[in-house]
């Protein structure tokens, strides 16, 4: 293991165009890590005054010539190695979470709390009312049967069934946006199947999901 050295903080010239030491953001560009910096290299050999923010903190320089023959080494490469052995770990991993997670979308109960139609679509001119009152024109029983058919498809999907909590608990997992699109779709199927009149809008919507993909 090279002995860390006492660094020497000197100034470099900024243009500089013939590159003798290295950030550490560019050790980490050539598939370095701090750690590997620190077991391997030490402290840095020079330091040099940011070029971007004069209050900064100088920036770190390691030599060039040091970390070509620190990269030629075999504790690099084990170094490496162990990198590798712990990013396909956690790639495993990862897979193994999103294929449970897909599993639980498939099979958590979805449940619709039912309501008679003319109080469901009520209550989605409300909410959409209450939304949009300053955006767009004032829904009513007047407004077109697409439309209306839409807004409470929408209204029961959020208010009606666990749709936003289990999304909810998909987020940051991995195989989300599978696992999502699946709730979704039963969701959908649910309503439909709870709201016959409402199945074709389910249908249309489940379809440009799909197509939407």
């Amino acid at each position: 293991m090279v002995q860390p050295r006492k660094p020497v903080v000197t100034v470099l010239a900024v243009g500089s165009r013939q590159q003798t030491h290295l950030t550490l953001t560019q050790l980490l560009e050539r598939g370095w890590t701090r750690t590997i910096v620190r077991d391997l290299l030490g402290e840095e050999d020079q330091r040099r005054r940011n070029p971007f923010y004069r209050k900064a903190a100088p920036m770190r320089l390691w030599s060039l010539e040091r970390v070509i023959e620190a990269e030629s080494g075999a504790a690099f490469a084990e170094q490496q190695a162990a990198i590798a052995r712990r990013r396909d770990a956690a790639r495993t991993a990862a897979r193994k979470r999103a294929r449970r997670l897909c599993d639980w979308a498939q099979t958590v109960r979805i449940r619709v709390d039912k309501m008679p139609a003319g109080l469901a679509m009520a209550r989605a001119i409300k909410s959409y009312n209450d939304f949009h009152y300053l955006d767009e024109e004032e829904a009513g029983p007047w407004s077109d049967d697409a439309f209306l058919a839409r807004i409470t498809v929408n209204f029961l999907r959020h208010q009606s069934t666990p749709y936003d909590r289990d999304m909810d608990k998909c987020r940051g997992q991995p195989g989300v946006r599978e696992a999502q699109r699946t709730l979704r779709k039963r969701v959908l199927a649910a309503i439909g199947a709870a709201y016959p009149g409402l199945a074709p809008e389910c249908e249309r919507q489940a379809t440009a999901d799909q197509l939407n993909r």
